[in-house]
Parts: C-alpha cells; sequence; structure tokens
C-alpha cells in the first residue's frame, strides 16, 4: 500500500491508535506523565473516530475543538490531585462529549459497512474499529454510572478505571465473562445484558454483510473469468 493511500485510509488509523490505547494503558503506572500521555491517545482516538464523520470543514473544527475541551477537562481533572466538584462536573460533561462522538462514529462505521460495494483492507478495518468503539462505548457508560453510583460495579481490584471498564465490556461483547469484575446494582445488569445483545447483533450484521459482500465478488469475478475464456476460445 502506498504512504499516500495509506494517509486516506480512515479505519485502518483508528484501529491501530484503539489497539495501540488497549496495549499501552496497562504497560504503564499512575505516574503523571503516564497518566497525560495515555488521556492523549484517548483524545486522538476521539479525533480519529471524528474523522469518521462526513461533516463540513467549518462543522469537523466545531466537533474537534469540543472534543478539544472534554480531553482538557480530563487533562485538568488529572494535574489537579483534589479535583473541587465543579471539575468533576466538567470530567463528567467531557465524558458525555467523549460518548456522543462515539456513538456517532459507530452508526456511520455500521452504514458504510453494510453499504459497501467493495471489500478493502480499509472496509475491514472499519468493522473492528467499529467492535472496538462499542465496547469503548460502554466502557464510557459503565464509568459515568459509577460517577453516580459508586458501588454498581464490584471488583478483584478496587477502585476500577476506565481500562478496567474497557476490559469488561469487551469480555461481555464477547459474553465471555471472567467473573472479576461484575454489576452490582440493577441498572448495571440491565446495562451490561443490552451491551451482550448489542454485541451479538453487531456481529451478525457485520459480519453478513462483509461474507455476502465476499460471496458476491466472488461469484461476479468467476463469472468475467469464465466470460474472458469464453471470448478467447
Amino acid at each position: 500500500m502506498k504512504l499516500k493511500n495509506f494517509i486516506k485510509q480512515k479505519y485502518i488509523h483508528l484501529t491501530l491508535a484503539i489497539l495501540a490505547l488497549m496495549n499501552i494503558v496497562p504497560l504503564v503506572d499512575n505516574a503523571l506523565p503516564w497518566q497525560l500521555g495515555v488521556s492523549a491517545i484517548f483524545f486522538m482516538v476521539v479525533l480519529l473516530a471524528v474523522r469518521t464523520l462526513i461533516l463540513r470543514r467549518s462543522l469537523y473544527f466545531i466537533v474537534a475543538g469540543i472534543a478539544l475541551i472534554a480531553f482538557l477537562c480530563d487533562v485538568a481533572g488529572i494535574l489537579i490531585k483534589e479535583s473541587p466538584h465543579y471539575l468533576k462536573i466538567m470530567n463528567l460533561i467531557g465524558a458525555f462529549a467523549y460518548l456522543f462522538f462515539i456513538c456517532l462514529a459507530i452508526i456511520v462505521i455500521i452504514k458504510d459497512v453494510v453499504r459497501i460495494r467493495k471489500i478493502t483492507l480499509d472496509e475491514v478495518s472499519g468493522a473492528i474499529a467499529g467492535y472496538l468503539l462499542l465496547a469503548l462505548f460502554w466502557a464510557i457508560v459503565y464509568s459515568i454510572l459509577c460517577f453516580f453510583k459508586t458501588d454498581a460495579f464490584v471488583g478483584t481490584e478496587m477502585p476500577l478505571r476506565l481500562i478496567d471498564f474497557f476490559y469488561f465490556s469487551v469480555i461481555t461483547l464477547t459474553t465471555l465473562g471472567y467473573g472479576d469484575i461484575v454489576p452490582h446494582c440493577q441498572i448495571a445488569k440491565m446495562l451490561t445484558s443490552q451491551e451482550a445483545i448489542s454485541g451479538i447483533m453487531y456481529m451478525a450484521i457485520l459480519l453478513g454483510s462483509i461474507v455476502g459482500q465476499y460471496v458476491s465478488q466472488a461469484i461476479m469475478g468467476e463469472g468475467k473469468k469464465t466470460k474472458d475464456e469464453g471470448c478467447k476460445t
């Protein structure tokens, strides 16, 4: 793949950024530089998710600006050890903003993959990115729930961080469930049930579309090959 074409691939970049976030976060400690670095990677993931949206240039900068404000609120919460109440509220608003952008990106990815006419590496990456964004979406939902109800989830290691919720979200989407983190209230139980259902539906819709398109391409390719051989004879 040429560098110019690679730069144009929006879903490959998003998938790589999410995978980087997944693999870097567990390796770092709670030192301030590492926390800021993780927050920056998370902001990059959100920006790449925003990039998947088809927006006018002016609207794109407005949306990216809102994401930047959410990022700055997150950074402020990291830098100020004893966060005042109003700053925690700003962090909550930032989490809702991230949630909104990720939700829009998931919807756009599903529409793009369902409507594909030709399977490419970028489209397959889009399906993977959408699945990982779905896990991230629910992880943020769980962290927001714990803002209002601190005992909504119980884990072997407390308190639970966003990376813990992301881990729990992935094993819920895949219906694996190790049991080291469990929902502890009715709202949390209902949300995890909805996530499990959404994961199954996502796989059914996206895999069905990709496999169907692959079979269609294979049949058309065979038909064209047969026709060309017939013309030669």
